[in-house]
Parts: structure tokens; sequence; C-alpha cells
């Protein structure tokens, strides 16, 4: 299988190929981050398929509190208490979302705890992808082409034994065009959401990529509010956008505090001054 490598897109000369390699498949950090990627879409699809469009993101609003989790607990980051405070805020708007759901009578307890599992895998996929990026001559497209492979071997299996392939058979859409062109569609738009997500990650950091995940959900729920007609109240919105501004308040106390350590380093290595007296 050959793909265009990003490099050559990027670069303005003619694409070359980027070729699967077999080396790169069995590596310890790919292999990782391909059961992750895996484990993640299983998980964010049936939470999905549980709840409405609109409380998805609700649902899935613990990955920022995960994400803070593994990275004191995996990349040795220190939680100020002003991050403590942004995840608590997170938490409430969680709450309060949850609350109102039940009170309008739609709440899915296996969605929601399918959406915290799923928030799980995000978290960590955003991690261990930062961290396979860092491979010898590794760019985004080879990272996302290598995952997608090894996904479709993980969940092959999954699909059989659970009946799912017997299905699509028994349906008979398998000889209509219309089921592959949606089929396919679905999975270039996957490729290209995943190389994206890849990017963002590799010149950003997980928080950041979480943070315009949070900003496409909050535009998602909007739309689908309006799509659906569905009614929410007052106090649902208020959890809605109680989460989204607790992860936009540690993104503003990371960027403070980012900026703190460049200005400590860049003192720290400024040449000292000889003194004459």
């Amino acid at each position: 299988m050959l793909v265009p490598s990003y490099q050559t897109l990027s670069s303005g000369h003619f694409p070359q190929v980027c070729r699967v390699q077999y080396s790169l498949l069995l590596a310890k950090p790919v292999v990782i981050v391909s059961f992750l990627f895996s484990f993640m879409l299983s998980s964010n699809n049936y939470c999905l398929k549980l709840v409405g469009v609109a409380f998805f993101q609700i649902a899935r609003s613990f990955t920022l509190i995960f994400t803070v989790i593994f990275s004191v607990t995996l990349l040795n980051m220190r939680a100020s208490y002003m991050v403590i405070l942004s995840c608590i805020i997170v938490v409430l708007g969680f709450l309060i979302g949850v609350d109102q759901e039940q009170a309008a009578g739609t709440l899915s307890v296996l969605g929601v705890i399918s959406g915290l599992v799923s928030s799980l895998f995000v978290s960590l996929n955003g991690i261990y992808t930062k961290k396979a990026m860092k491979i010898d001559e590794m760019d985004s497209v080879k990272l996302m082409l290598h995952v997608n492979i090894n996904s479709v071997v993980i969940l092959f299996i999954p699909v059989v034994f659970s009946g799912q392939m017997a299905g699509v058979v028994e349906v008979g859409k398998l000889t209509e065009s219309k089921f592959w062109f949606a089929t396919c569609a679905s999975g270039v738009l996957g490729f290209l959401i995943g190389w994206a997500s890849t990017r963002q990650i590799d010149y950003t950091s997980p928080i950041t990529h979480h943070v315009s995940n949070n900003t496409k959900s909050i535009l998602q729920s909007l739309l689908a509010v309006w799509v659906y007609e569905d009614y929410k109240s007052a106090l649902w919105w208020l959890g809605c956008f109680t989460v989204l501004l607790g992860a936009f308040m540690y993104t503003y106390v990371r960027i403070k505090e980012d900026g703190r350590k460049e200005k400590v380093i860049e003192v720290t290595n400024m040449p000292a001054r000889s003194i004459h007296v």
C-alpha cells in the first residue's frame, strides 16, 4: 500500500509515496497507539449509539480529567492548584449534564459509562501518539497509515465473533453501490480526521487537541439540537458550557505556566556579564 508522505506533499515537489513498513507495524509505540485507537473508536461509537448527539460531548468530557491524571503519572508533569480547579469545573459541568439528562428521562447509564471509557482511551491515545511521533523519520501520514492497518486486524476478530459481519451479510447491502460509497467515504473522512488530529498533537499537545475537540463538540451539540428540534433546559446548557469553561480555563492556565517556564529558561541561559571595578 502506498500513500503520499506529508513531507513531500508540503514541500511543493511531486509527491513520493509512503510505503508500509512491517518494522513500523510491529514497533511497540505504533502497536500501543493502534490498540488505543481501536478501543477509542469502539467505545466512542458505542457511546454515540446509546446517547443523543447533543449529550455526547458531556458524556465524553472526562477526557481532560484523564489527560491531566496521565500527564502527572506518565509524563511526570506537575498539576497546579489552578489546573485542579479547572478539572473540578469540568466535573461539575458533567454532573449537571447527567442530572438534567436524568430529569428529562433520556439518561443512559451504560451510555455514560461508555463515554467515560471513551474519554480514558482518547486521553491515552493522545499521550502515546505524541510518543510515537518521536520515532525516527515518522510523520503524521505514516503513523496513521500503520495505525489504521493494525486497527483493521485488531477489530476484525471482534466484528466476526460479535455477529456484526453476519448481520451485514444478512441485510443484503453488500451488493449495493450506495453502501460501498458511504462506507468508503466514511473511511476516507475518518482517515483525514485521524491525520489532522495526529498533526495537531505533534505540533501542540494532547491538551490542546482536547480543547479543540471540546469546541467542536459544542458546535456539534448546537447543530444536533437544531437539526433534531430537541428541547434542552437552561440547566442542561449550563452543564454543557461549564464543561467548556473548565477546558478553556485549563488552557489559559497552562499557557501562563508555560510562559513563565520559558522566561526562567531564557534568564538561566543568559551569558553572565563580567563586572569591571
